[in-house]
């Protein structure tokens, strides 16, 4: 709902916030993260968030991947 509201920011402080308070992330909150993150152009944070999901037990799917992919395509076109 943030992330539609472009209340980014927001959006990826609540996603820290619940790490802090011990919640676990699933599936569906890391591709919205990686969404975010992706739209804003922060592939960096994106890749460490990917990385995190993987090390946190939680398997990427089509949508992961899918959603990294493209974000990464628009950040070579953005550079080029």
């Amino acid at each position: 709902m943030l992330q539609e509201c472009r209340q980014i920011d927001q959006a990826l402080l609540i996603f820290d916030q619940t790490k802090g308070l011990k919640c676990e992330p699933d599936l569906i909150t890391y591709n919205i993260v990686l969404d975010i993150l992706g739209r804003v152009g922060h592939v960096v944070k994106m890749l460490h968030e990917f990385s995190s999901m993987k090390e946190a037990g939680i398997s990427p799917e089509v949508i992961s991947y899918n959603t990294l992919l493209n974000s990464l395509k628009k950040e070579m076109l953005r550079n080029h």
